[in-house]
């Protein structure tokens, strides 16, 4: 991959309820997040500056690189589904109150950690979202939050 690859790999589940964010292709590799080996689910890659990015497998399907694709960079559509994901993880929180309360969590909390991203460019959006979405900027957040709304876990 190019030299975005050092800036960060966005991950978007394709019906948009979960994404998460990686510092670099080898940290994605080692994750268990949406995108890495062994997690259900389609998801799409996109470089943070709205690059898609294509997968490369292995002989046995396993994730080995991402390449950037000849199209055109489209930060808006990447920035149009991070805030699909925000409005899915806003509608899963409401739905699933006792599951939150049962873990010890105070729903209001985790409404206000979620930003609204309305007129925010994706760098933006994405620094915003850093310490929500994990793995971008530091090493992986085991904080309760992440893990409902990036693998939709407790």
């Amino acid at each position: 991959m190019q030299e975005e690859r050092a800036l960060g790999i966005v991950v978007i589940r394709s019906d948009d309820t979960r994404a998460h964010l990686f510092r670099d292709m080898e940290q994605l590799l080692r994750s268990s997040a949406p995108g890495a080996t062994g997690n259900p689910g389609a998801v799409e890659f996109f470089s943070t500056a709205g690059h898609r990015l294509a997968p490369v497998f292995g002989p046995n399907w396993r994730l080995l690189d991402l390449v950037e694709t000849n199209d055109k960079a489209q930060p808006e559509v990447v920035l149009h589904r991070l805030r699909a994901t925000v409005r899915h993880m806003r509608s899963d929180l409401r739905a699933n109150l006792e599951a939150v309360e049962s873990a010890g969590l105070n729903v209001d909390d985790g409404l206000a950690r979620l930003p609204s991203m309305q007129g925010a460019s994706l760098e933006a959006a994405l620094e915003a979202w850093a310490q929500v979405l994990g793995h971008f900027l530091g090493s992986h957040s085991a904080d309760p939050w992440h893990n409902f709304w990036v693998h939709g876990i407790f």
